[in-house]
């Protein structure tokens, strides 16, 4: 089964199984505030001044404020893989409690119907993390491939006390420096992305590591937008990652804590594949 599906959509199963269309350059639906109105006081009433002015100074900088969505502490959401109408693969996301302020998200990929038949075993993520404050913090990140031609063993392990993160591929271990204290593993990121949604910026950048590298993903906020699906109507915030040529567009739903109930990711050739949500549990 090939590598990765779902992150971005997730990674690699998505990214054989890829499938296409460019995309629709689209408009941002959020109105910026109208600026306060100034308002000016006599120089005899000094503390009334300052406190007003302070009053407006914060009240000036509210657009630019993110505005955080509690995440539940446990839920399941099931996603059907498909290219074009037809169903290749599922995949089952699920994040549960592992002990005191620990959490584990895993997700697991395998393919369905037909694909079956044709390819075998099943594609694993595991993220294990802590809030620490108000920001997500990895532990450990676990990725494996079962079947198919080339099992493949990924684990990452965050040292944050030595600031040090160890990758090891295959059973081959290096190590590089945790430079930012933000850093998540690529599953983890669709978490945060669900945390800090819905905002007032343009833009959002997520340092992720990646591919034995410390990435910086950027995600464009293109606007609000209603999609039915087999699982019912939803309002979404429609967020874009673009990687080079690849395109990961995300739709998540704000009844469901913004949760993505459509994932497409696109390449340059027009290939397309889309993880749309058909069950959800928790939420």
């Amino acid at each position: 089964m090939p590598a990765m599906i779902l992150q971005s959509c997730t990674s690699a199963v998505i990214s054989t199984i890829v499938g296409a269309a460019s995309a629709a350059n689209e408009t941002s639906h959020y109105s910026r505030l109208k600026p306060l109105p100034q308002k000016s006081y006599p120089f005899s009433c000094t503390h009334r001044r300052h406190g007003s002015l302070l009053v407006v100074f914060l009240l000036l900088l509210l657009p630019t404020l993110a505005v955080a969505t509690e995440l539940p502490s446990r839920f399941t959401a099931i996603y059907a893989l498909k290219k074009g109408p037809i169903t290749i693969g599922e995949t089952r996301r699920t994040l549960m409690p592992d002990g005191p302020n620990r959490f584990v998200f895993e997700s697991v990929t395998r393919p369905t119907g037909v694909t079956r038949l044709l390819r075998s075993g099943q594609v694993v993520e595991r993220s294990q993390w802590i809030w620490h404050g108000r920001h997500m913090r990895p532990l450990e990140y676990t990725y494996f491939s079962r079947g198919g031609d080339k099992a493949r063993t990924l684990h990452l392990k965050f040292d944050w006390s030595q600031r040090k993160l160890t990758n090891t591929i295959n059973g081959d271990p290096w190590q590089m420096p945790l430079t930012d204290d933000l850093t998540v593993d690529k599953l983890l990121f669709q978490l945060r992305l669900m945390h800090d949604l819905p905002t007032r910026q343009r833009w959002l950048h997520y340092p992720v590591a990646d591919g034995g590298k410390l990435k910086t993903y950027s995600l464009e906020i293109l606007g609000v937008e209603t999609i039915r699906i087999p699982s019912g109507t939803y309002k979404t915030i429609r967020v874009r990652r673009s990687n080079g040529p690849l395109q990961t567009t995300f739709w998540c739903a704000e009844k469901l804590g913004f949760l993505p109930v459509r994932i497409e990711r696109r390449k340059a050739d027009g290939s397309t594949i889309n993880a749309v949500l058909t069950s959800v549990q928790g939420l």
